[in-house]
């Protein structure tokens, strides 16, 4: 089957890919990337300094870790998971214009699946591959439509956080068929990012379970979304004074360091440290 990922380039991003890609070989994978998820007037100061955290120092400490071990490690930085993909991974944010759709049906997907996408998918993107389109949203459905889900939710006092498997059947946000959901407590003397990182734990069984029904041509049951439906954005500052306020943190350097074990042993560096340290 041809599958064509549609990821963001962040961090959640390419650790459910380090997950996901292995689970996968035996399919035709293609990979496209967007820059980003909204604009940059969106983020207040405090979510600005995680996506800096993210951008300027673990993003490009991922890339480096071939040179740093001198080895092949577990988990692999943006470049290095093109090894399973069927071509180099390339950034794609004209997606709906002209010349964007042309790279996306030269693949001739038969499956797109979107996790943390920066751009809302229009009908003619959406009818490309036979199978559809689904999306691994990092939230439970239809409460937490939108952005940073798990902010929200952990701000709001939920006991229990999750991901949502759903799909795209128009531009609607976060709005489609749920196939399944996944759910982990909320541990509040863990950060979001944790928080993040650890639904994603959950991914490659929901999608393996999805394509081998449709490799078998079994229907998967889906579900109409029921209930209460809420939508969120990106904070504002006075959202993120509220989560500190709560005791809840956005990121944790020793969470880091110990996250960054997955893709090669090497703690942070006494500048690295220094600078994760005075942004927090």
């Amino acid at each position: 089957m041809n599958i064509t990922f549609l990821v963001n380039r962040d961090l959640a991003s390419n650790f459910a890919l380090n997950l996901i890609l292995p689970t996968m070989q035996h399919h035709n994978l293609t990979v496209f990337l967007s820059d980003k998820v909204g604009n940059s007037s969106d983020h207040s100061g405090h979510s600005t300094l995680l996506a800096d955290m993210e951008s300027k120092v673990i993003l490009p400490l991922l890339e480096s870790n071939r040179k740093l071990t001198g080895k092949r490690s577990r988990f692999l930085g943006f470049n290095q998971l093109q090894c399973y993909a069927q071509q180099p991974l390339a950034t794609l944010n004209d997606i709906n214009q002209t010349s964007g759709l042309a790279k996306l049906t030269c693949n001739t997907p038969d499956l797109i699946i979107s996790i943390r996408f920066g751009k809302i998918l229009q009908p003619d993107v959406i009818k490309v591959p036979r199978f559809g389109v689904i999306n691994l949203h990092s939230g439970l459905l239809p409460q937490y439509r939108g952005v940073m889900a798990t902010f929200w939710a952990m701000l709001n006092g939920e006991k229990e956080i999750g991901t949502t498997l759903h799909t795209i059947d128009d531009s609607g946000i976060d709005t489609g068929q749920v196939i399944a959901q996944s759910r982990i407590p909320v541990q509040r003397q863990k950060s979001y990012l944790w928080h993040v990182l650890q639904l994603y734990l959950s991914a490659p069984k929901l999608l393996q379970n999805y394509l081998q029904a449709l490799e078998k041509n079994i229907p998967m049951e889906k579900r109409v979304q029921s209930g209460q439906a809420g939508y969120y954005s990106f904070p504002k500052q006075e959202h993120c004074t509220q989560f500190l306020q709560q005791g809840l943190t956005l990121f944790d350097t020793a969470e880091i360091s110990a996250m960054l074990e997955h893709y090669y042993r090497k703690t942070f560096t006494a500048q690295e440290a220094l600078w994760l340290r005075s942004r927090q």
